[in-house]
């Protein structure tokens, strides 16, 4: 399983007023992208397959979130700040 080094992905801007992305290094297939608020609600469960997700505004308010992405050989969290 892959661990959450930088080498593996990026994810910008953090903080973001209108998106962000993550910027995979590899390929992913099969990964479920999910959003979680601070108080543990999903806010938004998304399937992913590519090299790249992005994350719109428009999908969720301001606030911290945290985003899990997990698949075959993916465990990936990242703290974001939506502005």
């Amino acid at each position: 399983m892959e661990n959450e080094s930088e080498d593996f992905f990026t994810l910008g801007p953090n903080p973001f007023s209108s998106h962000t992305t993550i910027h995979f290094l590899k390929e992913i297939s099969n990964a479920t992208v999910h959003i979680i608020d601070a108080e543990g609600r999903v806010v938004k469960n998304s399937d992913f397959s590519g090299s790249s997700f992005t994350i719109n505004k428009a999908d969720i308010k301001a606030g911290i979130y945290f985003i899990y992405v997990f698949g075959e050989n993916i465990n990936l969290r990242r703290k974001i700040v939506v502005q």
